[in-house]
């Protein structure tokens, strides 16, 4: 899992980032320490307005980089990365 997210639109979005972005990411406002998973820097996006979409879109991308490349070989290949 690399993200997580309610619809309708407009509800938190929480995903996985590097440390260094965490801190910075959480300083702003509308971002927050993701609950339970902000240990293993994960952010809640608590207002969307507060990030342009390519932006959230570039980090959605990242995370999925990030979780993928913690999987083993053998899931990699099976899930085509």
């Amino acid at each position: 899992m690399f993200a997580a997210f309610q619809l309708p639109d407009g509800e938190p979005i929480g995903f996985k980032v590097d440390a260094p972005v965490f801190e910075e990411l959480v300083s702003r406002k509308g971002v927050v320490p993701a609950p339970y998973m902000a240990k293993h820097s994960w952010v809640s996006v608590t207002d969307r307005t507060k990030l342009p979409l390519a932006t959230l879109e570039n980090l959605l991308a990242e995370s999925h980089r990030l979780v993928a490349e913690k999987l083993s070989k053998k899931a990699r290949q099976a899930l085509g990365l």
